[in-house]
């Protein structure tokens, strides 16, 4: 981080794709990167905290993430229509007209109050809800969503437990006969290609930036054991086939990544619920 005397600005970019420490570590290093600009990146909020001084604008901001493979938006105070920000100026003319009707309230017993509304402020003016009114939900994993991820779980999960019965178990394994490793092979590759789809098509965006992610290490192992096993079953060199192993793999990571998912809405709304706890209106006392 380059320290710029130039005018200085903060945002918070709600960003889209972040699986893991390394893609945290990634989108800071290209955001550091700038002269005059400090970011700080949440995976779990998966927002971006981010000071920039001039010359620099949020779309320079957000172009620096896209270039590491990920997106960017920025994420907007929510504040009621009648509850515009005022700048320093209409904000010390509001205070000097409201002396005298503030010090008749006091000798009256009452405390003046305004109608200022401070959601959003709290979480240093950005909406602390995590919803971003640009349409970005990036409270969801990568390119699917809560739904998608549960029924990508659940098939795999089923198709995984079938080819691991047909694999290490012995009578039915006998019982198949030669046609086990065709039935091993048309119940993974749904998993392969179709489950498995969110961990290729992360680690295809991340080679495509010449970077790697644990999403890139998910998806050569997966493919690996896969290609392995479908050369293996069509030249007849060996009988050892790792149908299965692709397969669990897979579920089970799909499961991991959708209670992940699960647990952010969690504590997304766990934290929304007690922000909203706090004061709306603040009663200002002057001597």
């Amino acid at each position: 981080m380059s320290t710029s005397t130039t005018a200085s600005h903060q945002v918070d970019l709600a960003i889209t794709g972040m699986t893991c420490a390394s893609c945290v570590s990634r989108v800071e290093g290209k955001l550091n990167a700038l002269d005059g600009v400090d970011a700080t990146v949440n995976l779990a909020t998966e927002k971006a905290r981010v000071t920039y001084a001039d010359p620099h604008t949020v779309d320079d901001l957000v172009a620096a993430v896209a270039k590491t493979g990920y997106k960017a938006a920025p994420v907007q105070p929510r504040r009621s229509g009648r509850n515009r920000p005022m700048d320093d100026e209409s904000l010390k003319n509001r205070v000097m007209g409201d002396a005298d009707t503030d010090q008749e309230d006091l000798d009256d017993g009452n405390a003046p109050h305004g109608g200022m509304d401070t959601e959003g402020l709290h979480d240093g003016g950005a909406n602390p809800t995590g919803v971003d009114p640009t349409g970005v939900d990036h409270m969801n994993h990568d390119l699917v969503g809560d739904n998608a991820l549960r029924l990508r779980a659940v098939v795999a999960s089923a198709l995984a437990f079938i080819v691991l019965l047909l694999a290490m178990v012995p009578p039915i394994r006998e019982a198949t006969g030669g046609a086990n490793p065709w039935m091993q092979f048309l119940l993974t590759t749904p998993v392969y290609f179709w489950a498995a789809w969110p961990f290729h098509r992360a680690a295809a965006i991340s080679a495509r930036h010449g970077a790697s992610t644990m999403d890139t290490l998910v998806s050569i192992g997966v493919t690996a054991a896969y290609g392995w096993s479908v050369v293996s079953m069509l030249t007849g060199f060996t009988e050892h086939l790792y149908f299965e192993t692709a397969a669990i793999v897979t579920s089970f990571l799909l499961i991991g990544r959708y209670f992940e998912s699960r647990a952010k809405a969690s504590g997304r709304s766990a934290l929304t619920s007690l922000l909203e706890l706090g004061a709306k209106e603040v009663a200002v006392l002057r001597n």
